[in-house]
């Protein structure tokens, strides 16, 4: 999984504007009929079994079952009709075909 830049910032503002420096970000992923499935969320526990990734102002967390299908996603910010949000690509290859400067 790969996280611009432009969403590390905005993901450590978010965490000091909301008072969530005891929080980490768990990002979960499912498939399901061939169909994948993220959600991105905070979450004050890690279990035992998760991969955390350090990140400069936070910290991810992943579960087993999800870390496979998150090996090739990109996590981007996006703005469209004035709403801002963090998203993620399925596949990094896609950025070939993406109007999207995450770079």
């Amino acid at each position: 999984m790969h996280i611009t830049d432009e969403a590390k910032k905005r993901i450590v503002a978010y965490i000091k504007a909301h008072d969530l420096i005891n929080y980490y970000l768990r990002v979960h992923a499912t498939e399901k009929k061939g169909k994948l499935s993220y959600q991105l969320f905070w979450d004050d526990q890690i279990a035992n079994d998760d991969i955390v990734q350090k990140e400069d102002g936070f910290t991810i967390c992943t579960s087993v079952a999800s870390s496979p299908l998150l090996n090739s996603t990109l996590v981007f910010v996006l703005e469209e009709e004035g709403v801002e949000g963090l998203f993620i690509m399925e596949n990094q290859l896609d950025c070939a075909s993406c109007m999207i400067d995450c770079f």
